[in-house]
């Protein structure tokens, strides 16, 4: 009699993906799994995140003040630092984020994609805008912010639990938003306010469908089966997992993150 062989999890039977498919792909869909865990993970490094900065805020003004008492107080500049641009020029970098992701949003609500005419002349376009608004360290900011914002994304990638449209979405939102100072902090703050986002709506939507505790329990077990005892493992094939399009909470967690960090721009 044949021995039968035990089905593999998801994360061995996904083979590996690279980035000439990645520029083929142009889907909007995620795992609802790796969200949950993406989730719990990004409400821990925001507080982690927020600590830090209050941290170094405090610092910066220890180190002010002890400043001024050592040092005589310097006039301000006459004139701004060169190749910065005007205020209109740093919001409209955040304003064509916002547009490039309501686009994207819109695709990806009608027909589950987000096109490659979308999001790569975007990509493109964030790091010779900043090049020329703050010479090469704008650009490398910009640079920056293009490889933090995608490095997740496309990890989840080349683990078959998110699309393409979705990696290089995020790649474009880091590199409009990265070169400017506390960009690439806007950029990772949208990623983290999308999973939220994403979240809360696929938790709702599954609770509806019945099949919220299923998709809770693979997301439980999504992490721990590498460690655990092969008899307590739980099967976890592709036909288990839940999907969501990502498109329409992206939208919502870049214009949280855009808002909370520059109420102004909507004013």
């Amino acid at each position: 009699m044949a021995k039968k062989t035990p089905s593999k999890s998801i994360v061995l039977e996904t083979p590996k993906k690279d980035l000439p498919s990645l520029l083929r792909d142009q889907r909007g869909l995620t795992t609802v799994e790796y969200i949950i865990i993406l989730c719990l993970i990004a409400v821990v490094g925001f507080g982690v995140w927020k600590k830090f900065g209050a941290t170094v805020k405090d610092a910066r003004r220890r180190g002010e003040r002890h400043a001024r008492r050592v040092c005589p107080a310097k006039p301000p500049p006459s004139s701004p630092r060169p190749g910065m641009l005007p205020q209109w020029a740093t919001d409209g970098a955040r304003i064509a984020a916002l547009g490039v992701v309501a686009i994207a949003a819109f695709t990806d609500a009608r027909r589950e994609r987000i096109p490659n005419w979308l999001t790569l002349p975007a990509i493109a376009f964030g790091p010779l805008f900043w090049l020329f608004a703050d010479f090469y360290w704008g650009g490398i900011r910009s640079l920056l912010g293009l490889v933090l914002c995608a490095a997740v994304p496309y990890w989840l990638f080349r683990r078959g639990a998110w699309a393409g449209g979705d990696v290089k979405l995020f790649a474009a939102i880091g590199a409009l938003v990265g070169g400017d100072y506390g960009g690439v902090g806007l950029g990772i703050e949208a990623l983290l306010f999308t999973t939220m986002a994403a979240a809360a709506y696929a938790l709702v939507r599954l609770a509806w469908e019945g099949k919220l505790l299923r998709t809770l329990a693979n997301a439980f077990f999504l992490p721990l089966n590498p460690v655990l005892p092969k008899a307590w493992r739980r099967e976890i094939t592709p036909e288990l997992m839940s999907r969501v399009r990502l498109g329409v909470p992206a939208l919502v967690g870049t214009a949280v993150a855009v808002g909370l960090r520059y109420p102004t721009l909507w004013m």
